[in-house]
């Protein structure tokens, strides 16, 4: 189950909205991820983890993820900050006033 939220600055107003996960493509992924962790292109920690447990499991949304954002630069294209991974206890910031910004009721879940 994939979820979504909307998060909004009760100082000036601004919303944005803040999807999370892939849905019914995770199956997908996951083989598709494990295969290329056990081929090595997704680096040698998870390569040996593979060779030391072949029938581990791991949490291919966040390893494709993870990996899609180390390889490309994540810069915000009007104010030119580094973009960065939002860590559960995070608080984000309004870009606009500078402001906490707060997940609202609106919550979407989907599969």
């Amino acid at each position: 189950m994939e979820s979504g939220h909307r998060l909004k600055c009760n100082q000036c107003g601004y919303t944005f909205i803040c999807m999370n996960g892939i849905g019914k493509l995770y199956p997908k992924v996951y083989t598709d991820t494990v295969q290329r962790a056990k081929d090595g292109e997704l680096g040698s920690e998870i390569k040996q983890f593979f060779a030391d447990y072949p029938y581990g499991a791991i949490n291919a949304e966040q390893v494709t993820f993870y990996k899609a954002y180390k390889k490309y630069p994540h810069k915000c294209s009007k104010c030119g900050e580094k973009m960065h991974i939002v860590t559960d206890n995070e608080v984000v910031m309004c870009p606009k006033c500078n402001s906490p910004l707060e997940s609202t009721i609106e919550f979407i879940m989907w599969d």
